[in-house]
């Protein structure tokens, strides 16, 4: 409910220049926690990978998509 509800508020987003390593790495770690039976690797390149988003909605999108994968296994 709290996540639909923080959806159904989408704040505007803050967009600035982003490490995506460091986003894929705050989405992933959550669902390690939550399903502990699932093994996830995150193979990133040495160098930063800047893009220009909001760094927050992005983690959120795909801790989102991560978590439903992980459901329907």
């Amino acid at each position: 409910v709290d996540e639909f509800s923080s959806f159904a508020r989408m704040p505007k987003p803050v967009i600035a220049a982003e490490d995506v390593r460091e986003i894929v790495r705050s989405a992933v770690f959550p669902q390690k926690v939550a399903f502990p039976d699932i093994d996830f690797s995150v193979e990133t390149p040495t160098a930063p990978v800047i893009v220009r988003c909001d760094a927050r909605m992005i983690a959120q999108a795909m801790g989102n998509l991560l978590k439903n994968a992980a459901e329907s296994i």
